[in-house]
């Protein structure tokens, strides 16, 4: 249904958020290292959102258009998000 298919894109975009925020809270890097910490996030969360969204086409668990509108509209609102979240992360920890 399409409810169904908000749900399952927005919990995805969610979950690829979350796990693309991981390396922000980790330690900081050695500063050879500090400037690949966000391009690491964004790459992180890009992956998970396209492995999420092809598992949820070919599960057939929920329509696949409605679902696939679902999960980028949700991404682009929480990509404004991360950005935010980035920013502040680079300043607070010079990440």
């Amino acid at each position: 249904t399409g409810t169904g298919a908000m749900v399952a894109g927005i919990a995805a975009s969610l979950l690829a958020t979350a796990i693309g925020g991981l390396p922000l809270l980790l330690p900081r890097p050695a500063a050879r290292d500090s400037a690949t910490v966000p391009l690491l996030a964004m790459a992180l969360r890009f992956l998970v959102v396209v492995v999420l969204a092809v598992a949820l086409a070919l599960s057939g668990l929920v329509p696949v258009a409605p679902t696939l509108l679902w999960l980028a509209l949700s991404y682009l609102v929480l990509l404004a998000a991360e950005a935010a979240f980035t920013a502040r992360a680079v300043v607070q920890k010079g990440v």
